[in-house]
């Protein structure tokens, strides 16, 4: 539970002589003893850090004004708050945006401020006298970084490591059953052909831009890995050492860059999903900690969103919490950052989600190589994607890869997937991206007493698929094919349903049918005019398993002057 301040609640000290007043009232934080009730952490193995607050100033408040005062007076060279510290009585304060000004922004970040509290100074004693503090909107403790660390495994070696890429030219693009599921690539099991992002037919139509950018928190990056040269931003930060050594100790940050973003066909070790995106890298850890604190966390993703992040991709966002952790993510939702957090991993089921907390956060979970539910709770999850044996780059030895399990990977593929519609179509909301995946995912693959039609509490909308998405992108976008054209159904061979996909330069009337090996009609999917742009067909397959051909016919219209085009193509049903 949190309680905010009241409205009607009288101040310790009345702001008459106020400079003095607010050192007077925040002196008096260290010593009163007034009852309250401190915002109450639903994560049952979440510990406090005894030094450190989130406070938030009431709007228009003479608090705020001297916070800010001296803040806006100090040396504006120093980069991102380092040493923008202000000493007011055993309180030392630092703005979340250091550059604000008393202006309103989105969420009010400008009138966040993490305390740091001396060593000696009683915490509990602070939270019971700033209640009594009329400028303060709300307090909120600090987690600590204690808590369960996953040991994770393996680096491969070259023995443990068979067979070679195709396409890309990566050497280790086989393995990566995540972006091309064949069936026998998924490790010591065999998945389901198909069950991937459709990376193939994805990269057909892009694969990436330098104008978009991930911000990957909270674990840092190795800059020198080759996959990533050219990429990485300068502007990285380390909000944990306040300087801009956004090394990744332990390994995790370099492995989730990889998987989302290594560059691709260039006959070295793995590929991401985009290939071109700029990468910047934010560290907020401790030293050997996985879990970020509540305010590294705040004023990292403020940081990002004024870096001009278009996707943020932090797999542990829902293991925190809070209203100054609201407030950053309206910010960045106000910026166009769109945030991409994994879902807790474990088997339950979570609490129920407030959309109106995690605003403009996608949450992401965990498939195997056959659909089913992996490391995953279930309850309020948007989506699904590749988590379990997912390759991504290994930082000791980059030119090999890693192995891991669980809602990193399945968050950094799913940013991946994001960062390339948005390298199409840079101008696309928050939720026109959430209605293309939803339109675009796809349902009812893991086991039907979880995986339902629709939404679920167990895989959400489905699994992301990053072809159909792109398919999507394009066809709401103005511009228009070059030329004629089709690509064969995909997935294929499919389940229950597949797609076909057709481009059209001019307007023409467009007919599909699917026949039986027989030659027999089975279907027709399709015989209507159809205007110039990206389009495609859906086939809900209630037949037998089998091969099928569809016939995809396209004849001009009146006084066109272009001639019918006919393209056949074979498909694979399996159920």
């Amino acid at each position: 539970m949190c309680e905010r301040t009241p409205e009607n609640s009288e101040p310790i000290v009345a702001v008459g002589r106020r400079r003095l007043a607010i050192l007077v009232m925040i002196t008096a934080v260290s010593f009163a003893s007034v009852p309250f009730c401190v915002r109450a952490q639903s994560l049952s193995d979440r510990t406090l850090d005894s030094h450190r607050l989130i406070i938030k100033f009431k709007s228009g408040s003479e608090m705020l004004r001297l916070a800010r005062t001296q803040i806006s007076g100090w040396d504006q060279s120093e980069s991102h708050g380092t040493n923008k510290v202000a000493q007011l009585g055993n309180l030392r304060l630092r703005p979340v945006k250091p550059n604000a000004t008393l202006d309103p922004l989105p969420g009010g970040v400008e009138r966040l401020f993490v305390a740091t509290l001396d060593e000696n100074t009683d915490r509990g004693r602070v939270l019971t006298a700033i209640k009594k503090i009329h400028d303060i909107e709300y307090v909120e403790a600090v987690n600590s970084t204690d808590g369960v660390v996953q040991n994770f495994d393996v680096t491969p070696t070259i023995e443990q490591i068979e067979g070679s890429a195709r396409f890309p030219s990566d050497q280790y693009f086989s393995k990566q059953w995540a972006l091309r599921n064949t069936g026998d690539n998924s490790g010591p099991s065999f998945g389901k052909p198909g069950v991937d992002l459709g990376m193939l037919p994805a990269w057909a139509i892009t694969t990436g831009s330098s104008d978009v950018t991930i911000a990957f928190l909270p674990w840092g990056i190795r800059t020198d890995v080759f996959d990533f040269l050219g990429r990485v931003s300068r502007n990285g930060y380390n909000f944990y050492g306040d300087n801009n050594d956004v090394t990744d100790e332990m390994g995790l940050g370099t492995f989730v860059v990889g998987a989302a973003a290594a560059t691709g066909n260039n006959s070295y070790s793995i590929a991401g999903v985009d290939w071109r995106c700029t990468i910047l890298p934010i560290r907020i850890t401790e030293p050997n900690k996985i879990v970020p604190t509540l305010d590294r966390l705040v004023r990292a993703i403020v940081y990002a969103s004024d870096e001009n992040a278009n996707v943020i991709c932090t797999p542990y966002l829902n293991f925190t919490e809070g209203l100054a952790l609201t407030d950053a993510l309206t910010y960045a939702l106000s910026k166009g950052c769109i945030t991409v957090a994994g879902y807790t991993p474990g088997w339950g089921l979570s609490p129920p989600r407030d959309r109106n907390v995690y605003p403009g956060v996608i949450f992401i979970g965990s498939v195997d190589s056959r659909g089913a539910r992996y490391s995953s709770m279930y309850g309020d999850v948007d989506f699904m994607a590749p988590g379990k044996d997912i390759c991504g780059t290994e930082m000791l030895f980059p030119y090999h890869y890693r192995v891991v399990s669980g809602p990193y990977p399945a968050c950094a593929l799913a940013a991946g997937v994001i960062s390339l519609m948005l390298s199409l179509n840079k101008t696309l909301t928050f939720q026109e991206i959430y209605d293309i995946l939803k339109e675009s995912a796809v349902d009812q693959e893991g086991p039907a007493y979880e995986d339902t039609p629709g939404w679920d509490q167990y895989h959400g909308w489905g699994r992301i698929n990053a072809y159909r998405a792109l398919r999507l992108v394009q066809e709401r976008m103005k511009a228009l094919p070059e030329a004629f054209g089709t690509s064969t159904n995909y997935p294929n061979p499919f389940n229950s349903h597949t797609i076909i996909q057709y481009d059209l330069k001019y307007p023409m009337h467009v007919s599909i049918t699917i026949y039986n090996l027989l030659g027999q009609p089975v279907v027709t999917l399709l015989d209507e005019d159809k205007e110039a742009g990206y389009h495609h067909a859906r086939w809900d397959a209630k037949v037998a398993s089998g091969v099928y051909i569809y016939r995809l016919q396209a004849r001009p219209l009146s006084g066109s002057g272009i001639g019918e085009r006919v393209i056949v193509n074979k498909m694979i049903l399996t159920k």
